[in-house]
């Protein structure tokens, strides 16, 4: 069963349909089944001739064929007979790297690995640049999340490429053949910054690397690893040089070998975690243990792209649609550590456009903007992860950097939270305030519709009141009382764009209005759903602050009218007119006049 879009949007496209599971409807219903039966060829990328670094090379969104868990990312390039797996990890930040846009974190690459072929060329395979089963062939298949690869060697090998989830990388070398065919397996660690210390070794039949980031004048050091073994298949592993280890094997007649990869380590512990990641790769020798992962990670898949999806009956709209559910899913999910940057957990080199960062002012938080509407609310759970790690130091500078923000406020500070443009993984900022103060409070709509479409009264209570109150407190303290004929108001000195100063600029009143009505609107949340009906709490339900120190008591909320409440307490919206439009000064106050009515 499925509930469609009414007739308002067809200006969208004549037939249009958003399919939603209903209660109770199964992930794999026939009707599902059905519909990406059809997309299946839509959402697989197809490469008939090889593709180089050079080709890949970006310092921005993947150009190449990619896959991620959240935590780890793969971009692919290839020759005739191998293929290669760039793998960076979303927590692998270095301090201390500058260009124009400020000085401190850039997320950087860990390494890859190398898999060939040691066979000959096909004969006649560089003419060739179309469909041929016996030609070089490479594909990226969304919907399954796999990159798969057909060597233009004779004979032939076969490559599927898959992501478990919150673990590891698993390449299956199948040989068709009837004779053996050997392989080459180079696991190494970027070398293109030499101040970023790399380490190699072997620890029985497991290959192991590192990368360092920078270790002078900075706040932290971060080690991630690359640890590498083969799958049924005896290997002889080596070490090359202090960045690169070796591991040659035989795939035999008509049999398939796994290249198990372990990405580890990254933080700030300066710890690379090579001995757990060889534990763990022996550990998947057991039986099934490799089948069971990767049965996990096609489940985990099939029930992301079941969550909702878009028929417009146009191909191009509906390629667009899923492809943006496959990079958001691969990029920002539960097994994210933290929230990646602008660019997901992709990055090819060691000068990542913006520090490969996220944009506070607008960049990054758009991305999540879809995901509740979509029924995939958990994407941005990564964000706020990230967010609250930086609310100590936002807290700093708005107490100790108010004269930064603009001179006339030197000496002074505010309560509440001052965040920067740029951001970035473990929760560190860089880059300047570019006359912005909204930084901050671009992130509240994303705390609160994250209540709204799941109706989870924890979230609100330790997650999303809290960080709007922030922003509430940093705007009472900030906001320019003024006499105002017999009365007063509130004027704001900020940017309404990036280096510039304006008073009052339209989006950032817009700003100011939105905290304090979403203040406003998480007491009334949490009124609705309570099922007191007295006024007789001492405290805030949910800040548990009293008096006024609540910021229910605001005297600039009190001067805006509370807006009608929508309630997201069983996961659905209540139309807003059929809800109360109430007036109060306190959480305790908004329960009871919700409740009397």
């Amino acid at each position: 069963m499925y509930m469609k879009l009414s007739k308002t949007l067809y200006f969208l496209m004549t037939s249009l349909a958003l399919q939603v599971p209903a209660v109770g409807a199964t992930a794999d219903s026939a009707a599902d089944s059905a519909y990406f039966a059809r997309k299946h060829k839509m959402l697989t990328a197809t490469w008939h001739s090889p593709f180089s670094y050079v080709d890949t090379r970006t310092n921005h969104a993947p150009l190449g064929p990619y896959m991620g868990n959240g935590d780890v990312g793969v971009v692919a390039f290839t020759s005739d007979n191998s293929q290669t797996l760039k793998i960076s990890k979303v927590d692998f930040v270095t301090d201390g790297w500058t260009d124009w846009a400020g000085s401190g974190p850039a997320a950087l690459p860990v390494g890859g690995v190398r898999i060939a072929v040691d066979a000959p060329l096909r004969p006649g395979h560089y003419d060739i640049n179309r469909p041929d089963k016996q030609a070089f062939c490479y594909e990226m298949d969304q919907l399954r999340s796999e990159l798969r690869m057909n060597t233009a060697t004779a004979p032939q090998v076969q490559m599927t490429s898959w992501m478990s989830m919150g673990e590891n990388i698993v390449a299956e070398v199948s040989n068709p053949s009837k004779h053996p065919v050997h392989l080459t397996v180079d696991t190494y660690a970027d070398t293109f910054t030499p101040v970023y210390a790399t380490t190699a070794a072997v620890e029985g039949d497991v290959a192991q690397v590192s990368r360092q980031t920078k270790t002078e004048k900075v706040r932290w050091v971060c080690q991630a690893g690359i640890s590498t073994r083969i799958i049924g298949a005896k290997a002889r592993v080596e070490r090359l040089d202090g960045s690169m280890v070796r591991s040659t094997f035989e795939v035999p007649a008509t049999g398939t070998v796994r290249i198990a990869v372990c990405v580890s380590g990254a933080g700030t512990a300066n710890d690379a975690q090579l001995p757990q990641s060889g534990k763990r790769l022996q550990q998947l020798s057991s039986a099934g243990a490799v089948d069971q992962l990767k049965k996990d990670k096609e489940s985990w898949w099939r029930d992301m792209w079941t969550r909702s999806y878009v028929e417009t009956h146009d191909s191009l709209l509906d390629r667009h649609y899923l492809s943006s559910v496959y990079l958001l899913a691969s990029g920002y999910n539960r097994h994210s550590p933290l929230c990646g940057g602008m660019y997901g957990v992709w990055n090819m080199e060691d000068r990542m456009m913006y520090h490969g960062d996220i944009h506070l002012n607008y960049n990054s938080q758009a991305g999540f903007y879809s995901v509740f509407s979509a029924n995939r609310p958990e994407l941005a759970l990564p964000f706020y992860k990230t967010i609250e790690m930086l609310i100590p130091e936002g807290q700093r500078r708005a107490r100790e950097e108010m004269g930064v923000m603009h001179p006339s406020w030197k000496g002074k500070s505010c309560r509440g939270i001052l965040f920067p443009v740029g951001a970035l993984g473990i929760g560190v900022f860089y880059n300047y305030y570019w006359q912005q103060t909204m930084d901050a409070p671009f992130c509240i709509p994303l705390f609160s519709w994250y209540y709204e479409y799941t109706g989870d009264l924890d979230f609100l209570r330790q997650h999303a009141y809290p960080y709007i109150r922030l922003c509430g407190d940093f705007y009472e303290d900030y906001l320019k009382r003024e006499p105002y004929g017999q009365s007063y108001r509130y004027s704001i000195i900020t940017g309404g764009h990036e280096n510039s100063w304006d008073v009052n600029p339209p989006s950032d009143l817009a700003f100011v209005e939105q905290t304090f009505r979403c203040c406003s609107d998480t007491v009334g949340y949490w009124a609705w759903t309570s099922s007191v009906a007295s006024c007789g709490q001492t405290s805030c339900r949910i800040c548990r602050h009293t008096g006024s120190s609540c910021l229910r008591r605001s005297p600039i909320r009190d001067s805006l009218s509370m807006p009608r409440m929508r309630t997201g307490g069983t996961g659905r919206h209540t139309p807003s007119s059929c809800m109360p439009s109430i007036r109060a000064r306190c959480c305790t106050c908004v329960r009871t006049a919700l409740l009397s009515r």
